[in-house]
């Protein structure tokens, strides 16, 4: 057999994630050509190829030729790895598309279409509003966290996208909303708390723009006023390249030239915003995905919030 022939199991031998040099997705749930899997923070969803635009759909496509080709060179793989493109060598699905994506340094539940047929399938169910998305964010507070449980309940905003940002506006921008079903002061931080949050519609970093306007930033996410910090997920591991122009990023003041911020973006590996459950609800049943499959994959989480997270998946279920 073959490094690129697939096992009983659709999924290639555990050498070939290795002769790429990454690690081999978590799958959460599996379905008929339809796999969930667990995004980690820091990995883009997806990239284009090599000269197609970020919107230029073509540029995901990988045949069974291109994936052989790219055997040859680990670098060339490097330059694109994403999730969309490990799935198509771990599960051996070159037409694999993705019919929802999460921000680079959002980590959770994210589904994989085995080909553009069975991704039209989930596009309609999105429209339908058949999918209902649940989050965990852990977010500042200017005072105490306790000022957070305020949040609770739904919450409306204009967002505008300006370049690789959004912002809340008066007027002028695509209607947002979400609701806040819980919220559970963080037990290791004072000025720390976790929302269960479910998401009505999915604008460009919604959660994080919302949450930032309120007055509650998401941790560790400093596009938008968070403040830069490191979970005990984060320790004893060396600072990347990303993160040390992070912290740089978070030192600069808010009125700092607009170039000096431009030379600093990095992909918020300490922000911590996890799409944690999805419901789907389906003429043939419900199918409920969580992102707690294995331990440690969302760690510093507050109990009181996993089991609202929970309730709120099962009991919409029934």
């Amino acid at each position: 057999m073959s490094d690129f022939s697939p096992n009983p199991n659709g999924e290639l031998p555990v050498s070939a994630p290795q002769r790429f040099g990454f690690e081999a997705l978590t799958v959460l749930w599996r379905g008929d050509r339809e796999i969930a899997v667990f995004k980690p923070a820091g990995l883009s969803s997806e990239r284009p190829l090599q000269g197609a635009s970020a919107d230029d759909d073509s540029g995901h496509r990988a045949t069974r030729a291109q994936l052989a080709a790219s055997a040859g060179g680990m670098s060339e793989f490097s330059a694109r790895d994403c999730v969309l493109e490990r799935a198509k060598l771990q599960f051996y699905w070159p037409e694999a598309r993705l019919p929802h994506r999460l921000d680079r340094p959002t980590s959770g539940i994210l589904m994989i279409a085995a080909d553009a047929l069975r991704a039209a399938d989930h596009a309609q169910e999105i429209r339908e509003r058949n999918w209902t998305k649940y989050y965990l964010a852990r977010v500042e507070a200017r005072a105490t966290a306790g000022e957070a449980a305020g949040l609770v309940g739904r919450h409306k905003a204009y967002i505008r996208r300006e370049g690789r940002l959004a912002h809340c506006v008066r007027s002028g921008g695509d209607p947002a909303s979400l609701e806040v079903l819980s919220v559970s002061l963080a037990e290791d931080t004072p000025r720390h708390a976790h929302l269960l949050i479910r998401l009505e519609t999915g604008r460009f970093h919604q959660i994080r723009v919302m949450m930032a306007n309120l007055g509650f930033p998401l941790v560790g996410d400093v596009d938008y006023g968070g403040r830069a910090w490191r979970s005990k997920f984060d320790e004893g591991r060396p600072s990347t390249p990303r993160e040390s122009a992070r912290d740089h990023a978070s030192r600069l003041p808010q009125n700092a030239p607009r170039e000096s911020r431009r030379n600093t973006q990095h992909d918020s590996r300490g922000m911590q915003l996890i799409a944690a459950g999805l419901r789907i609800d389906r003429p043939t049943g419900v199918t409920i995905i969580e992102a707690f499959a294995e331990s440690g994959l969302t760690p510093d989480v507050s109990p009181t919030i996993l089991q609202k997270l929970k309730e709120a998946l099962w009991v919409a279920a029934t």
